[in-house]
């Protein structure tokens, strides 16, 4: 501000003094090198003066934590300026993604490092901007809290699932904004009730979805990202909505997945009871395709220094150590298994960094599990990791029965409630 009014008299100056014809200043001293300048710019055509430089770019909504799916739009001024993204967390240039539609969707997206430049002829290039979106797990479905407090059912946390049937045989996911043949391969009409369901090999199941030709949409054959988003904990009979994907098959219900798991096993997800399990490829296994935004294993992950570490991706707060254990690097103390009760009773009473703590539920604890590694937790984040930890969620099927997620071979499965896992609590988002 001070410097805009030095200049605005200056200029009165410099022209009071041509008007007297004599010079008004020594371009020796820093007042009269200001001068020079000021009236080199009075001397300057509208052409010739500085470039202005671009305002950067806006994402909306803002970086950060959405708990509700939307797309992602990213404006600048002036508004005819060419916009350039990168998802990767690489250094966008000209070459780079050029926006022109919305980025579809949050879910797709959260944990990515997105960054984004504005630019345009007769300009300066913006100012690089750069963030990251956090999108929660959904819901389990569990809506019974089996008579313990701070159980899954008890809180019930996560993104609310919701459905549309598209009447064309498909079905629409609202909180990832993935589209679902509503039939398993083989199998039609209102109900799902004509035809025989198809099982195939993995590769023919992908092909299967590849060549699908279903309303007007390019399918594939989902990732475990993305078909652990249709099961359901909370149903007693089938682990999947049974009334926007009718005819899902009985036990073993298992479905293909697009992912390849430990060694030359693939993944599978087993829908009458919810199970995470791999096996060899050539094994016949049933296929429901899926259209719409991909989303693939994203590890982002920022050590708070307090004991606990935040997934950018969900925006969950994790208990870095496993119980018992403490330090830097994990490497203190004891860590040890315990029964389902006594797992959520601690986290519910952990008093660590000033938070809230609970013990995650299924779906909170398999976020923290990437399937294309060897190890399926993170190291690096969560040093000294057992395989087998607790979740609060209950098996409807036999409620004696608790979920748990063995980061060792990567599989999801439930277990009576009195034996003993290892637990690892969460917080937020």
């Amino acid at each position: 501000m001070k410097s805009k009014v030095f200049y605005f008299f200056s200029i009165l100056f410099i022209l009071g003094c041509l008007k007297a014809n004599r010079s008004p200043y020594d371009v020796s001293t820093p007042s009269g090198a200001a001068i020079s300048q000021a009236m080199t710019l009075l001397r300057l055509k509208p052409s010739e003066l500085p470039p202005s430089q671009l305002s950067p770019p806006v994402f909306t909504p803002g970086f950060g934590l959405i708990t509700q799916l939307t797309n992602i739009s990213i404006s600048t001024s002036p508004p005819d300026a060419s916009i350039y993204y990168t998802l990767d967390g690489t250094t966008p240039t000209i070459n780079s993604n050029l926006y022109t539609t919305p980025l579809e969707n949050v879910w797709a997206l959260s944990g990515k490092k997105i960054l984004a430049f504005s630019t345009k002829s007769g300009y300066l290039d913006s100012p690089l901007v750069s963030g990251v979106y956090s999108y929660p797990p959904l819901k389990t479905g569990q809506i019974n809290n089996y008579f313990t407090p701070g159980s899954d059912g008890d809180l019930q946390i996560g993104v609310a699932k919701g459905y549309t049937d598209n009447g064309d045989e498909t079905v629409t996911d609202h909180a990832t904004g993935l589209v679902w043949q509503k039939c398993s391969a083989g199998l039609s009409g209102l109900n799902c009730s004509s035809g025989t369901a198809m099982k195939a090999e993995r590769t023919n199941a992908i092909n299967y979805c590849s060549s699908l030709n279903l309303a007007g949409k390019t399918w594939r054959l989902p990732n475990i990202e993305e078909l652990q988003t249709l099961v359901d904990y909370g149903t007693t009979s089938g682990a999947i909505n049974a009334t926007y994907f009718p005819g899902t098959l009985p036990n073993p219900s298992h479905y293909w997945t697009s992912t390849e798991g430990p060694g030359s096993n693939m993944w599978f997800i087993n829908f009458f009871k919810g199970e995470f399990l791999s096996g060899i490829a050539t094994l016949l296994k049933y296929i429901r395709c899926v259209s719409g935004p991909s989303k693939e294993p994203n590890s982002n992950f920022t050590d708070n220094g307090d004991g606990t570490v935040k997934d950018n991706t969900t925006g969950l707060v994790w208990q870095k150590c496993s119980k018992g254990l403490i330090g830097v690097d994990c490497s203190s103390g004891t860590t040890y298994t315990d029964s389902w009760t006594d797992a959520i009773n601690y986290c519910s009473s952990l008093n660590l960094a000033g938070k809230t703590w609970r013990l995650p539920n299924i779906n909170e604890l398999n976020s923290l599990a990437d399937r294309t590694k060897p190890f399926y937790i993170d190291n690096t984040f969560f040093p000294s990791s057992q395989s087998d930890y607790w979740s609060s969620t209950t098996y409807t099927g036999l409620s004696s029965n608790g979920w748990y997620v063995d980061f060792g071979n990567g599989e999801v499965a439930p277990d009576d409630k009195n034996s003993g896992h290892y637990v690892r609590c969460v917080a937020g988002p």
